[in-house]
This record gives C-alpha cells, sequence and structure tokens, in this order.
C-alpha cells in the first residue's frame, strides 16, 4: 500500500527537456539507440528502482515517449525532483 508522506517540488516541462536533450536521462537504454527521438508524450510519473517489490520511497519523475529514427517506440526517464 501507498501513502503520501510528504511533498517535492518538481522541474516545469521545459526544464525537463532540457535536462533530456542534454542526455541526462536515469537509466541508458539497453543496446544501441539512436540520437535522434521524436517525442510524442510526456508525463509526470514515479520511479521504481526495482520493480515488482517494496521501495521506500518513489521518487517524481518525467517520463518522454516517442520514436527513434528507426520507427522503434522509446522511452526516456528524466529525474524530475526540484533541487
Amino acid at each position: 500500500m501507498l501513502e503520501e508522506i510528504g511533498t517535492k517540488k518538481v522541474i516545469s516541462g521545459e526544464k525537463a527537456i532540457e535536462k533530456l536533450k542534454a542526455g541526462q536521462i536515469m537509466r541508458n537504454p539497453v543496446g544501441e539507440t539512436s540520437p535522434v527521438v521524436e517525442i510524442h508524450k510526456a508525463e509526470i510519473g514515479y520511479f521504481s528502482a526495482t520493480p515488482d517489490s517494496d521501495q521506500e520511497y518513489y521518487e517524481p519523475v518525467w517520463i518522454f515517449r516517442g520514436t527513434d529514427d528507426h520507427g522503434n517506440n522509446v522511452t526516456r526517464i528524466v529525474d524530475g525532483v526540484a533541487k
């Protein structure tokens, strides 16, 4: 069960895009990736470092979904916490 234990300030969408362009993603994609990505959707979410296991805290992130120049679906995640 999840419960709120506090709040954090989240960066703006514009700042998240800057981080994405600078390559400041939370996890490096596996295998070869195209440097060209067309983003179709951006949304706020929560990052789980270990899917399907309990975690004490979930941090806010920006999730970008789109396609690369080969037509493959891609997801990029950047840290959403304002520092």
